[in-house]
């Protein structure tokens, strides 16, 4: 493993920005474990070589933030974190021009399971070519994407997202091969992307609860739908589907062989489904 910490002064704004650059490779590992949690900036996760286990670099604010990085080769659990000195009087709002950034990159040939905390960031969290057992992500006020760009390697067991008054795309679920998704939302607008390389076969179960903003779901006109909606004041574009007793169906149900089971609660605001051709 390689650790490399070097420092700079902006003189402009007294600010004391700190690179940090670590690796480690492949070592017979048959899983990884990965924990982040990063408060502030723009968070980047992506695939990386196979042979590489991992690789971080990292830009912060020295005067605010501290870093720490570690691995336990015991349990293949690699654990890094950017987070605050000290929460009193930290203004952690989102700041488009700031230069504070976290990058992983993570090898594509063992399974993962990942842990993703970030607050005041935007991301870009590309999965595709990856192999996802599991997936948690926890962010509050930010905006970003989040998903897969092409086929996950393997099948994932769950993916787990929680976000507070966030714009996010979740995008290339067809792509993930979840068995199950969840989608927990506070306030804002968020889009989850269905398209993708359905297997044909298979089944995504999907659970939606919305507080107040928009949901946009994209599903491919190919895989079948059954949605179960609980709703208060959110109003809902029933295109495309037909009513079957408690449940609303896609008109090609029947005949589909990739299912999408959706479950959703929803307070205030919109639910929107567009219908998008098949890959």
């Amino acid at each position: 493993m390689a650790l490399v910490l070097a420092a700079s002064t902006d003189s402009a704004d007294a600010q004391v920005w700190r690179t940090l650059s670590t690796s480690r490779q492949v070592r017979g590992e048959s899983q990884l474990d990965v924990e982040v949690e990063f408060t502030s900036g723009t968070l980047r996760l992506f695939p990386g070589v196979r042979e590489r286990l991992y690789r971080v670099e990292a830009r912060y604010d020295e005067e605010i933030f501290e870093s720490s990085t570690s691995y336990d080769p015991r349990d293949s659990h690699l654990e890094i974190k950017v987070t605050p000195r000290d929460h009193d009087g930290v203004d952690l709002d989102l700041d488009d021009d700031s230069p504070q950034f976290l990058d992983l990159a993570l090898t594509p040939a063992i399974p993962l399971s990942l842990d993703l905390k970030f607050g005041a960031a935007r991301s870009q969290i590309e999965l595709g070519g990856l192999a996802v057992h599991r997936a948690v992500v926890k962010t509050g006020a930010s905006s970003g994407r989040i998903g897969f760009d092409s086929p996950n390697r393997i099948t994932c067991e769950e993916l787990e997202v929680a976000v507070g008054a966030a714009e996010l795309t979740v995008y290339g679920l067809g792509h993930a091969r979840c068995e199950q998704v969840k989608l927990a939302g506070g306030a804002g607008d968020v889009t989850l992307d269905f398209t993708g390389s359905w297997p044909g076969g298979f089944l995504t179960e999907a659970e939606i609860i919305m507080g107040l903003g928009g949901l946009r779901l994209r599903i491919p006109e190919n895989v079948g739908v059954q949605l179960s909606m609980n709703r208060l004041f959110a109003s809902f574009e029933k295109q495309g589907f037909e009513k079957r007793g408690s449940h609303w169906v896609s008109e090609n149900y029947d005949d589909a062989t990739a299912i999408l089971e959706l479950r959703v609660r929803a307070f205030l605001g919109d639910i929107a489904v567009d219908w998008v051709p098949a890959r």
